[in-house]
C-alpha cells in the first residue's frame, strides 16, 4: 500500500525468449483491465537473470490511479513454452476526511479537557480499496506541551466513520491541540487546530479598607484585586 508510485521488478532467465510478445504485461485496476496508469521501464532479453521493471504511477492531484492493481507478467520462449508471475499493490493518494468538535477559543474553568474527532478513509463507502485509517494523533503546544501522540480509537460514530478521543490536562493559560489523521498509505490530513484557554484560579480581593465606618462626609472604600484574566 502506498501514496507514492510503486515499482515492481524482478529478473527473468530464458535463453530463447520469443522475439514477439516474449514478455507481456497485463494489468487490472479495481478489477478492470487497463493499459494506462503504469509504465514499463525495463523489458528483459534472452539470457540469465535479465532485469525487468514496471512502475505504477501515483496521481496525488487527480487520484486517477488510486485503487487495487493486479499485474500478470508472461514470458514466452521461441518453442512456445510460457511462465507467468503475478503481483498486486494498492495506490491510495486520497487524504482521510473528518468532522470534529468546534474550535474552542473561549476560556475554560477546568484543566481536564476531552477532545473527540470523527475520521474516515472511505466516507461515502464507494472506495472499497481505500487503505484505511492507520492512526489519529494529537500534539499540544503553548503553556502545555506534548509530543505527537496517538489518540484512542473508539466506536463507530456514523456510517464509515469512527471516533478517536483523548483526555488531556492543560496548564493555566493558552494551549493549542493539533490533530492529524494518517491512513495506511501514509497520507496525512490535519483534522484541526483546537485552541484552549484555561483559568482555574479565582479572582482575589486584598486589603479592602473603609476610610470611616460612620461619617457625615464622603467615605472611601478601596482595595486591590488580583486576576490575570479579568
Amino acid at each position: 500500500v502506498s501514496k507514492e508510485s510503486v515499482e515492481i521488478s524482478g529478473t527473468l532467465t530464458e535463453a530463447n525468449l520469443a522475439a514477439t510478445n516474449g514478455f507481456v504485461v497485463s494489468a487490472k485496476r479495481n478489477g478492470e483491465a487497463t493499459s494506462t496508469g503504469y509504465t514499463i521501464n525495463t523489458t528483459p532479453g534472452s539470457g540469465i537473470a535479465q532485469a525487468w521493471k514496471v512502475t505504477v504511477n501515483a496521481d496525488p492531484t487527480n487520484h486517477t490511479t488510486d485503487g487495487k492493481w493486479e499485474f500478470t507478467f508472461t514470458a514466452t520462449d521461441k518453442a512456445g513454452w510460457s511462465a507467468t508471475e503475478t503481483a498486486t499493490t494498492v495506490i491510495d493518494t486520497t487524504l482521510p476526511v473528518y468532522t470534529a468538535n468546534p474550535v474552542l477559543d473561549e476560556w475554560q474553568n477546568d484543566r481536564t479537557q476531552t477532545l473527540t474527532v470523527h475520521v474516515s478513509d472511505n466516507p461515502d463507502g464507494t472506495n472499497t480499496n481505500a487503505s484505511g485509517i492507520e492512526k489519529v494523533t494529537y500534539e499540544i503546544t503553548g503553556v502545555t506541551t506534548k509530543a505527537e501522540t496517538s489518540m484512542v480509537e473508539g466506536s463507530a460514530y456514523a456510517t464509515n466513520y469512527k471516533d478517536y478521543a483523548t483526555t488531556v490536562t492543560l496548564g493555566e493559560g493558552a494551549s493549542t491541540i493539533t490533530v492529524k489523521a494518517y491512513d495506511k498509505a501514509g497520507n496525512c490530513a490535519t483534522v484541526g487546530t483546537f485552541n484552549y484557554k484555561v483559568d482555574t484560579i479565582l479572582p482575589k480581593f486584598e486589603g479592602t479598607t473603609v476610610s470611616k465606618t460612620v461619617s457625615k462626609e464622603s467615605v472611601e472604600i478601596s482595595g486591590t484585586l488580583t486576576e490575570a484574566n479579568l
